[in-house]
């Protein structure tokens, strides 16, 4: 299984959220490209890299500090503020293997149409759900959007659904209630939504140790190949070592 760490960025930092509250980050480091060399130092070959700015704003942010980080040489799928070809460009200019689009999946298909079209197995789409206990096809199943901040009524599977004709080389899927907690996945909800997913599935949101990912693995899921790890690297419970 995929294993990929996850350096999120706000007003120039690496930070961690909880739940996704922007107000009230946990700064892990004030020089993110130095973190990433660690991270790549430990052996690590691809990154996930998100500009909390600017999928707040709508624009990507932070994008010199991206460069930087896709300069040292790993694999990078970036995502956070990509909601037209424009944006899109600036960053796979940038250095980017993969962009994520999450807001613009939502609420812009055309778009993502044709920058799959344009970039074939190059784009993943983020869908981003509140999931509770009743998994993806609950009242609480729903994708968000604008940095999370703002709710729909298209379920994560029926979203997914809809792009099944694209060249998309896989789907982000975050519980957002266990994104930040380190208080596990919400296996039963990642299975649910990659049995639904026209697309391979990396999971996101909740890992807390080893067990998590031992875990995702044990499902066996034939459409789940990847998972997320970010606040259990920063809060050690994980060691770079374990996962690379």
């Amino acid at each position: 299984m995929l294993v990929i760490p996850a350096i999120d960025l706000q007003d120039g930092k690496a930070v961690r959220l909880t739940k996704g509250v922007l107000a009230s980050p946990t700064v892990y480091s004030e020089d993110p490209p130095q973190l990433a060399e660690r991270f790549k130092d430990a052996g690590v070959k691809r990154l996930h890299i998100v500009d909390l700015d600017g999928a707040k704003t709508g624009n990507t942010v932070n994008l010199a500090i991206i460069e930087k980080i896709a300069k040292l040489g790993m694999q990078a799928e970036i995502g956070g503020g990509i909601r037209d070809m424009d944006s899109a460009e600036r960053v796979f200019n940038a250095g980017a293997a993969f962009v994520i689009v999450g807001t613009a999946a939502v609420k812009d298909k055309v778009f993502v149409m044709e920058l799959a079209a344009k970039y074939p197995q190059k784009v993943i789409l983020g869908i981003d759900v509140r999931t509770g206990n009743g998994g993806v096809n609950s009242e609480s199943g729903f994708a968000a959007a604008d940095g999370w901040q703002t709710s729909t009524k298209i379920r994560a599977a029926d979203l997914a659904a809809g792009y099944k004709s694209a060249a998309v080389e896989s789907i982000i899927f975050t519980d957002i209630e266990k994104d930040g907690t380190l208080g596990g996945v919400n296996l039963s909800g990642v299975a649910s939504f990659a049995d639904l997913s026209p697309f391979k599935v990396i999971a996101s949101g909740g890992v807390a140790s080893r067990k998590d990912i031992d875990d995702l693995k044990a499902l066996s899921h034939p459409n789940i190949y990847g998972v997320i790890v970010g606040k259990a690297i920063y809060e050690k419970k994980i060691a770079l070592s374990e996962i690379v």
